[in-house]
């Protein structure tokens, strides 16, 4: 099950952090759009649930991270794949080549053109409980800057 409180407090911190990395002088003119990618070789295996969406309309800024932040909590409340033992979600810039149309001729230009062009945030969960969050550009990751993971403490509750 997933732990709602520690998890979201921790992934609130590092969101704000990655706030302080974003531009916030863009005027946005259409809100972010999550188009699930159900490639079936990268959604399940055993004990392991990953998703993948296309942002269409994406931006690096504050408002497309709130909006990702938002759409994260609201796919955990829905999502019945979540108590699995690692549950993934990835954020891929909808692009010329990243998007559903484009995959369906060309499948492997996910492999090929996506990962380094348009991946930009991974967000995984451990046994129920927040673990990792990477921000990437250009294939590369930059959030965190020193090793590419965050690895969170195990939180637990104190006794009254």
């Amino acid at each position: 099950m997933i732990h709602h409180k520690p998890g979201f407090t921790i992934l609130g911190l590092m969101l704000l952090l990655i706030f302080t990395q974003l531009s916030c002088s863009s005027v946005r003119t259409k809100q972010p759009e999550f188009i699930l990618y159900e490639n079936k070789q990268w959604i399940r295996s055993e004990g392991y649930v990953g998703r993948i969406y296309f942002v269409r309309n994406y931006e690096d800024d504050v408002n497309t991270l709130l909006a990702i932040n938002e759409f994260i909590f609201q796919l955990l409340e829905r999502d019945s794949s979540k108590n699995v033992s690692t549950y993934s979600v990835s954020f891929y810039r909808e692009s010329e080549k990243t998007n559903l149309e484009h995959l369906a001729i060309n499948p492997r230009d996910f492999d090929r053109h996506s990962f380094d062009n348009d991946l930009r945030y991974i967000f995984k969960w451990r046994d129920g409980k927040f673990a990792l969050l990477r921000r990437y550009e250009d294939g590369e990751v930059i959030y965190p800057p020193d090793d590419g993971s965050i690895e969170l403490l195990d939180y637990k509750e104190e006794s009254p």
